[in-house]
């Protein structure tokens, strides 16, 4: 679990791994059952947690977007299932931290393009604040998802800004932030 993960991130992927080889040698019906297939998104999720943690970015993201595929086929199956809606979120919140660590010249992997990773986080946060817009559909007046949206957004500017070359040096001015307190107010 989550403890394992942030003790020992790789103990925590070897034991990830043995539990998708187990998951995977279930019978192609028991596999199916809904139950197995959460198991099938979360897995690769703490997976790709794992190697960010490591410092791994390239490793985790194709299984970030394995998970992904099976949240959003579980959600295209059952538009009101807000469980995989939740998970989803949780994947991109995760999946947009490791982008965040690609971006990071300190973090980053060696040889790898920073500018890439700021335009995969954009990308994700676009679509984190998409999924929290939809979940806020079923509860649109829920404090912590209304909370989650304004972050989502800030931060979503926040990396929009970078890429249009403010922040380039990481410094942040007070009529920055003030941009971004503003864009939150905006948007209602």
């Amino acid at each position: 679990g989550n403890v394992h993960l942030e003790d020992s991130p790789t103990t925590a992927l070897d034991d990830f791994s043995k539990a998708m080889e187990l998951l995977n040698s279930l019978l192609p019906a028991d596999r199916s059952v809904l139950s197995s297939v959460r198991l099938q998104a979360l897995i690769p999720r703490k997976q790709a947690n794992a190697l960010s943690e490591l410092g791994r970015y390239t490793e985790a993201r194709p299984l970030f977007s394995k998970s992904e595929a099976i949240y959003a086929s579980l959600i295209a199956a059952d538009s009101k299932d807000l469980r995989a809606k939740h998970d989803l979120l949780l994947l991109l919140t995760i999946q947009l931290e490791c982008e965040e660590h690609a971006i990071d010249p300190v973090l980053a992997e060696p040889g790898k393009n920073q500018r890439d990773a700021l335009e995969r986080a954009q990308n994700v946060a676009q679509r984190k604040v998409q999924i929290v817009r939809e979940l806020l559909k079923t509860k649109d007046q829920d404090a912590d998802l209304m909370l989650e949206l304004d972050s989502a957004e800030v931060h979503l500017f926040a990396l929009q800004a970078r890429a249009r070359g403010h922040w380039a040096a990481g410094g942040k001015t007070l009529g920055d932030l003030t941009v971004l307190r503003d864009s939150v107010r905006d948007a209602k």
